[in-house]
């Protein structure tokens, strides 16, 4: 009797084992993993191929803004009238105040120097409209903020330091876009460094921009 039971189990254990339904999960299981595997790598394959893309065109149109910021008509025509004229309005005023050391010992310190930009100003504006593309392009995500900051801080820095008091006015006349994310974005480089430009440095900027762009023109 006992026999004839453990016959009965040992066959019940090899049915279990050898029946096709047991094999067919064990390679469903196996088939599981591997689609899941696969879908991931390509999720992982597809997140690389988007981050490379994305970084490709950032540098390309990093490369194509400094060119255009090397090339004419910008350098050396805009950018060398652009100089000039704000210059020669920051050196009035310094002169004007020369007789009052106190006035211009506060000039030299502010973060902003208010000039009356008027007359011919389409060099200026050629200049602020540059800057306020390169904002565009950051908002929009095919420019980065940190290549834009390390390249374009310090000529943005020191126009800003020049013109805001004219980018205010002209908002006030034009509407409160016009130069609006340069106007944005200043406000981001800014809180991006220890100390702001002085108008000093930017009187100093302007000169070598003079110099710059001259001796681009006298060889073309």
């Amino acid at each position: 009797m006992l026999q004839v039971e453990a016959q009965d189990h040992e066959r019940s254990r090899d049915d279990r084992v050898n029946t096709p339904y047991s094999s067919c999960m064990d390679w469903n299981v196996v088939a599981s993993c591997a689609a899941v595997v696969a879908a991931f790598a390509t999720v992982v394959t597809a997140g690389i191929i988007v981050w490379q893309t994305r970084y490709t065109l950032r540098i390309q149109t990093l490369t194509q803004m400094l060119t255009q910021w090397q090339s004419p008509p910008m350098l050396p025509r805009m950018r060398h009238r652009a100089a000039r004229l704000l210059w020669q309005l920051a050196q009035e005023q310094t002169v004007a105040f020369a007789s009052r050391p106190a006035a211009a010992v506060a000039i030299a310190k502010q973060t902003t120097l208010e000039l009356e930009i008027a007359g011919d100003t389409s060099s200026v504006d050629e200049v602020l409209d540059f800057f306020d593309t390169i904002a565009f392009f950051i908002d929009k995500g095919v420019l980065d903020f940190e290549m834009a900051y390390q390249t374009f801080y310090w000529p943005m820095a020191c126009y800003w330091l020049l013109t805001e008091h004219y980018i205010r006015e002209a908002q006030q006349d034009e509407g409160d876009e016009l130069w609006s994310k340069y106007s944005a974005l200043m406000a981001r480089f800014i809180a991006r460094v220890r100390e702001p430009a002085s108008v000093t440095q930017a009187k100093e900027f302007l000169l070598d921009e003079q110099m710059r762009t001259s001796v681009r023109k006298a060889k073309s």
